[in-house]
């Protein structure tokens, strides 16, 4: 309890409510301390307080999850975000020219391509392998024949090209040893469909060996 003296009387403070409550009043002599307290005056104010009794300091204004952070963790976040951008221009940046290395084995152009006509011939892509061997066949021929490279997929500028390098009708043009030497028949040869089978596609490719052995010596 805390007295203070005023103009009007003495105001007495008590520190808890438990003397006063009825089921407490039997414990410790609060009986007697409530009587005295309460009975010493002839009037009596019993004050509750209440959120009202606060100062109004201004309307109340919602904060949110921002506004509750403390101001020194806004510095902490910027120095984190200065570091991480430092780290990563460390890493990306170059630390010099790429330096070559001897590969650790050297592996033949024939077994690669081996080992690729091997994965063609397992998922029997006749397709690929035969656009593969004309692709590579046309741009040799547009080299020999003296084909800009942006045509030598041009059925008709290389046709025309490699039919005049020929002296005479070559039996690979057609596959059947009596080719007639048209144009027609380089261009199926260079431009045909895909093989039927395997035969066909190992023929496709000995004649397409033929064809550009016979420019050449031409």
């Amino acid at each position: 309890m805390l007295p203070s003296t005023t103009r009007g009387g003495d105001i007495v403070l008590l520190g808890s409510e438990r003397p006063l409550l009825n089921r407490h009043l039997a414990e410790e002599g609060n009986a007697s301390l409530a009587l005295q307290l309460l009975g010493s005056r002839p009037e009596l104010v019993w004050y509750l307080p209440t959120l009202a009794d606060m100062p109004a300091d201004g309307p109340a204004q919602d904060k949110t999850l921002l506004d509750l952070v403390p101001s020194g963790w806004y510095w902490a976040l910027l120095q984190l975000f200065a570091a991480a951008a430092l780290a990563a221009l460390w890493r990306a940046r170059r630390l010099g020219p790429l330096v070559t290395e001897n590969l650790p084995v050297a592996i033949r152009a024939s077994e690669t391509t081996e080992g690729r006509a091997r994965l063609y011939r397992k998922t029997a892509a006749r397709d690929r392998a035969a656009t593969v061997l004309r692709a590579a066949a046309r741009e040799r021929l547009a080299a020999l024949v003296g084909v800009p490279p942006a045509q030598a997929h041009d059925p008709a500028a290389l046709s025309a090209a490699v039919s005049a390098r020929l002296p005479e009708p070559p039996a690979a043009a057609t596959g059947t040893g009596t080719g007639t030497g048209t144009g027609r028949d380089v261009t199926t040869l260079l431009f045909g469909p895909t093989p039927a089978d395997d035969a066909a596609l190992v023929a496709l490719a000995d004649h397409l060996d033929a064809l550009e052995r016979e420019v050449r010596t031409s």
